[in-house]
């Protein structure tokens, strides 16, 4: 397997079905970066690394950057993109998007926030030196650099990448928008207080993943309530439930 290519660890996995999930999966608005939720939302886009989940989120690896050279000053990143990656409007990825997603980071426009922009101030200028490569350019050595772009520990908060053309159609503030990604699911349906329900992205740049056909994410504010779901069979998964079950 290529670097990034993940892959369930079991050698025969299976494939398809729905996977129903209880949780707190209420959203604001649809804008990752100021403010909507991301274990909602998350499941529709990627960036450019991630953290490996078959190694415990120790190590990080590709996602949307296939690999990355770092200045031996430790002050510019260089990373080289996927080819052939599509949004799932089938608009091509590349490095254009990169640069205008850390444009409405690093600089947004007047009545937009970012959440994120304090956090990635070390970030000097991002250039797109051709499609497929990006360069970051530091103000200064900053080691923690790529376990930021992973999102870190915070499963609340993620850098991934939108498409150019929806930021700039919509004046980069996107709480109104459903922006395509180029994650492993593709939104279908959200009914409010109710569910969200994605379907696998069959031009995922992973041609393994994702296995199931369809991730449901039913809404269940009470804690309590969450794992009823599971042990009453309406669910097959919750992040978090109470001790007391």
């Amino acid at each position: 397997m290529k670097p990034g290519f993940l892959r369930a660890p079991e050698p025969n996995p299976k494939r398809g079905g729905t996977l129903r999930v209880a949780g707190p999966f209420t959203v604001p608005h649809y804008d990752l970066y100021q403010g909507a939720t991301a274990m909602v939302l998350a499941h529709m886009y990627s960036g450019l690394v991630r953290k490996d989940p078959t190694d415990g989120l120790r190590t990080i690896i590709p996602d949307l950057a296939e690999r990355w050279d770092i200045s031996p000053d430790g002050k510019t990143y260089t990373f080289r993109l996927r080819d052939e990656v599509k949004f799932h409007d089938g608009t091509p990825f590349s490095s254009e998007d990169v640069v205008a997603t850390f444009t409405k980071i690093l600089n947004p426009p007047p009545g937009v926030l970012s959440f994120l922009k304090d956090q990635l101030s070390p970030i000097d200028k991002v250039e797109a030196t051709d499609r497929l490569t990006v360069r970051f350019v530091l103000k200064h050595a900053w080691a923690p650099f790529l376990e930021f772009l992973t999102g870190g520990s915070n499963v609340f908060q993620c850098v991934i990448i939108y498409p150019k053309k929806a930021l700039e159609e919509n004046k980069y503030d996107l709480r109104r928008v459903m922006a395509p990604g180029t994650g492993p699911f593709k939104y279908r349906d959200h009914k409010v207080a109710e569910k969200w329900v994605f379907d696998r992205n069959p031009n995922y740049w992973n041609p393994k993943l994702p296995y199931i056909d369809t991730l449901e994410l039913f809404v269940v504010p009470q804690m309590t309530d969450r794992g009823t779901a599971v042990l009453t069979g309406q669910a097959d998964y919750c992040p978090n439930t109470s001790y007391d079950l």
